[in-house]
């Protein structure tokens, strides 16, 4: 299928449209993989963060176990120790803290001491520690529980207390160390950027993995939708990195079990995501330059096919053209040159036979030659003879009139002057003979008028006598007479010195149309004009009769071509002039 503008753009653009668009639907399924399975390792790689995440916040609330384990094996050593003094007080407490210190990855303890029913503190370690806790830190760390935060204004710690005897407890402050919040050591982890925050729900940090805390973490927005929100515990957010520039983070967050903190685990985005990242990098360059060498070898192709296929076109419309004298070279392979060869068979066999068309042709041209000539030669004596017919017929009517004037008028006419003799002897004494007599008297004279329109009909005296002119007009009005109800004749000057085969022709063509009106046409009115002007002679006959179909009409019907309309038409192109027939019915 080609529609309009598709057909109009030529092969070579076609193709490479088409290569096109099938690479473009490539490169979009190739496109949709690469997404695909970027999204996927990229969720796969966020999960893995929430994972770690949780890993770390499993260590922390193994830490914080243990340490509770601690002070309670302390406060149970202090129960059953049969030693109860000040030395052996304080070298329980001194162990402790070192324990905890061991136990929380070098974190800082900051308290460990016994304190009485009263709240007073009999001991603690280290010698040199701060103010004696306050009072609500006592209320709070009470042997019932185990683990609670306490907070001051200048810092957060974790608080842990288990009963030492009647009315005693020991408790114990302690920050976990940021060794624990590190990611542990693999492969490439060192050059992964991994850092863990332990924070509050309000997102103040207790300790991270370089040992750097700050006030407030630096995704402390984000922090109540990935401890409680719809959007899961991972998420990406940018954050300023301390230098005024925005880098963006993948950031997990796991809430610890045994006190409500959790870990916020940071890795940046340009690490975390940079296998999924590369992978659709990749996979797009590769399909672009894919989808580049195949335009390219398609225009390369389509080329070596397209060029041969010019060439031949090219040649086609030089053929079309009429030029078959060029060969066809064959060009290109395959199918293409088999193509080219089987042009130059056609171009030989034309070329072979517009050779023999012309050699027929000009051996057809040399017959119509001839056979013209032949016809011409024929029609020349065609007309010679029908010259002579018609002068013989006009002698032969001559002589007739002649001899009808010479012989049968003068014995009609002598008879009539006899019969009249006869006639006014015989009216005295025989009455009814003489009565017949004059009855065939009158007879021979009617005989004599009618020998003498025969006469006229087949050679009119006139004719010779006055020309043209008088014979046409005499004739019509003596022929019309009776017949019609108006006959108007305009015969203009015409030279008296007509030839007279020119003089004999005009006047029996008004004869035969005259006759022609008188027997067929039934008309009322005629008008004949006849009139010479520019060394031409020019008539017209018109009548107002009842008409008849020009093409209908018999021409050889009036007994040979010499007479009627055909004997008309011959006897004016004898004289190379135009005859012309204007009727049709009523």
């Amino acid at each position: 299928m080609t529609p309009g503008w598709l057909g109009d753009i030529g092969l070579q653009r076609r193709i490479i449209i088409y290569v096109a668009v099938s690479l473009a639907a490539l490169f979009l399924v190739f496109a949709y993989v690469a997404i695909d399975s970027s999204n996927r390792s990229s969720d796969a790689i966020l999960l893995e963060r929430e994972r770690l995440a949780g890993a770390l916040a499993e260590n922390l609330d193994t830490a914080i176990t243990a340490s509770a384990a601690v002070v309670d094996f302390a406060s149970i050593a202090h129960r059953n120790s049969p030693d109860g003094g000040t030395t052996a007080l304080q070298t329980l407490l001194d162990g402790l803290r070192r324990e905890l210190l061991i136990i929380n990855g070098d974190g800082s303890v900051a308290f460990v001491a016994l304190v009485g029913s009263d709240g007073a503190l009999s001991a603690f370690a280290p010698v040199d520690a701060l103010a004696p806790l306050p009072s609500s830190a006592l209320t709070a760390l009470g042997p019932s529980t185990p683990a609670v935060v306490y907070i001051t204004d200048d810092d957060v710690m974790i608080g842990l207390a288990s009963a030492a005897g009647p009315g005693e407890r020991i408790v114990a402050l302690l920050r976990p160390g940021h060794g624990l919040l590190g990611v542990s050591s693999g492969v490439g982890r060192e050059e992964a950027g991994y850092r863990g925050e332990l924070v509050t729900m309000d997102g103040k940090v207790i300790e991270s993995s370089d040992g750097l805390t700050a006030a407030s973490s630096r995704h402390a927005e984000i922090l109540p939708a990935l401890t409680g929100g719809p959007g899961g515990r991972v998420a990406e957010h940018a954050s300023d990195d301390g230098n005024g520039k925005s880098v963006r983070h993948v950031v997990a967050y796991a809430p610890l079990s045994s006190v409500p903190l959790g870990v916020l685990l940071e890795q940046p985005e340009d690490l975390a995501l940079k296998l999924p990242n590369d992978l659709r990098v990749r996979i797009m360059v590769i399909a672009g330059g894919g989808i580049a060498a195949g335009l390219v070898l398609a225009w390369v192709t389509a080329r070596q096919v397209v060029r041969p296929l010019e060439r031949l076109t090219e040649r086609a419309r030089a053929i079309a053209d009429g030029d078959l004298e060029h060969p066809v070279l064959p060009s290109g392979q395959d199918e293409i040159r088999r193509l080219g060869e089987s042009f130059e068979v056609m171009r030989g066999r034309l070329e072979s036979s517009q050779s023999e068309l012309a050699d027929w042709g000009h051996t057809l041209e040399t017959r119509v030659q001839e056979r013209t000539r032949e016809l011409e030669i024929r029609d020349r004596e065609r007309v010679e003879l029908l010259g002579k017919v018609i002068s013989a017929q006009e002698e032969e009517r001559r002589r007739v009139a002649r001899e009808l004037h010479d012989q049968v008028g003068q014995s009609l006419t002598a008879l009539v002057m006899q019969l009249g003799s006869v006639e006014s002897s015989l009216s005295r004494e025989h009455p009814e003979a003489s009565r017949n007599i004059g009855s065939v008297r009158e007879t021979a004279s009617s005989t004599i008028e009618e020998v003498r329109r025969l006469m006229s009909d087949l050679r009119p005296s006139i004719l010779d006598d006055m020309g043209l002119a008088s014979a046409v007009s005499w004739y019509v009005e003596s022929r019309l007479d009776g017949v019609v109800d108006s006959a108007e004749i305009q015969v203009g000057e015409i030279p008296r010195q007509l030839p007279p085969n020119v003089e004999i022709s005009i006047f029996r063509v008004v004869q035969e149309a005259v006759n022609n009106i008188v027997k067929h046409a039934s008309a009322r009115k005629v008008t004949v004009s006849l009139r010479a002007a520019e060394g031409r002679l020019s008539g017209k006959i018109v009548d107002d009769g009842k008409g008849f179909m020009t093409t209908a009409a018999d021409r050889g019907s009036d007994g040979g071509w010499a007479v009627g309309l055909l004997g008309m038409e011959e006897r004016i192109s004898l004289l190379g002039g135009e005859f012309s027939l204007d009727s049709e019915p009523g």
